[in-house]
């Protein structure tokens, strides 16, 4: 069992990829207070840049969905038209907004899986959804398991609310490499223009740019944690094995005159050996269900 619900885990947080196409080219851009929070012509430079397949920001937070008497509060998060552009999900319905679409209207939203089956598939692209009491257009909703970041369950242009994206809040950024690039190259990229658009100019106070794999930045710290325990609940469950196969072998050994009768009355040890299958196939299946 402990082996079980361990597996599970792992296996939705190592193992199992991304939901989005080419996740192994999706990365994180952190520490990044030496580009001015990504505004302006930086921003746009990096956005242009021919290492990146795209490049987004966005600001976490929440919002209530729906109005009297019952509104949800849920994750959400403001996002740059660049932001679906770096993760290029394949939504289930509609589309995702671009940055002509915001030209016209910012008052747009993509919501999660998760979010229509709880409201009971009634939101649709196209219909209207109130957010922090706000009308908005349903642009599209996004495919299982596609909830980056932290689970969100509503995205709507950054400027759209200022409750979760304002002024004072900072971006974090998220990028697609273009074929052929590592990490590395990225970051040496997004320095140079950082450096070209300060003139010459060094912060004291700012701290270099890291470009990691995105699921490296969601796993973080915990691989190491989940590796071990992974570890050592499989050498617990050999441990158990072991011991299991040890009393099947001395029940066997206790059984001689048993085995013996059988075959005095004709038992082949083919069998014998199908005999004693079963009986091991049944406390297997036993112990699978508990």
């Amino acid at each position: 069992g402990a082996n079980t619900a361990l597996f599970s885990v792992a296996d939705a947080v190592l193992l199992r990829p991304l939901p989005y196409p080419d996740a192994d080219r999706l990365v994180a851009v952190e520490d990044a207070s030496s580009l001015a929070n990504w505004r302006g012509d930086l921003r746009r430079d990096v956005e242009e840049s021919a290492v990146f397949a795209g490049v987004g920001t966005y600001v976490a937070g929440a919002v209530n969905v729906g109005g009297d008497p019952a509104p949800e509060r849920v994750r959400a998060a403001a996002v740059s038209a660049g932001f679906f552009k770096a993760l290029a999900p394949q939504p289930i319905a509609g589309r995702v907004f671009t940055a002509d679409d915001l030209k016209v209207d910012l008052r747009q939203a993509v919501i999660s899986y998760a979010l229509w089956t709880r409201r009971g598939r009634s939101l649709r692209p196209g219909g209207e959804v109130l957010i922090n009491g706000r009308t908005f257009v349903i642009a599209g909703i996004m495919p299982p398991r596609a909830d980056f970041p932290a689970g969100a369950d509503v995205w709507i242009p950054t400027g759209s609310d200022n409750q979760i994206a304002g002024s004072a809040a900072a971006p974090a950024a998220i990028a697609r490499l273009a074929s052929g690039v590592t990490p590395d190259r990225a970051r040496m990229e997004i320095e140079r223009i950082a450096a070209a658009a300060a003139n010459g100019r060094r912060d004291a106070n700012a701290r270099p740019v890291v470009v990691v794999p995105l699921r490296d930045q969601l796993v973080g710290t915990m691989r190491p944690v989940f590796l071990t325990l992974a570890i050592a609940v499989g050498l617990v469950l050999l441990v158990a094995c072991l011991n299991v196969a040890s009393l099947l072998l001395a029940r066997v050994s206790a059984r001689e005159r048993e085995i013996a009768t059988l075959r005095a009355l004709g038992a082949t040890g083919l069998k014998l050996v199908r005999f004693l299958l079963c009986e091991s196939a049944l406390l297997s299946a036993g112990a699978g269900l508990l």
